[in-house]
């Protein structure tokens, strides 16, 4: 039972991550989100369930393309070009 509470947080954060990403703009959230949903997978891994290592790879990129477009948010708002 808990295994499958936590294969549920995972999509769960997944999906909130993609709903603040693309119709909230809040980066720093999804970002906090899909770090969350990565370290659920990485637990999967660690336990054997070798399934997961695809959604960790695309949670990876996911969170990287989340950490490019906070830092391009930040720098209009410095340059206030909002």
């Amino acid at each position: 039972m808990k295994r499958a509470k936590k294969n549920i947080q995972s999509e769960a954060y997944i999906e909130l991550a993609k709903v603040l990403e693309h119709q909230d703009k809040d980066y720093v959230t999804a970002i906090d989100c899909t770090e969350k949903a990565i370290q659920l997978f990485e637990y999967f891994i660690s336990l054997g369930s070798e399934k997961w290592k695809k959604h960790l790879k695309e949670a990876e990129k996911r969170l990287q393309r989340l950490k490019r477009k906070e830092e391009t948010k930040r720098v209009k708002v410095g340059n206030n070009i909002v």
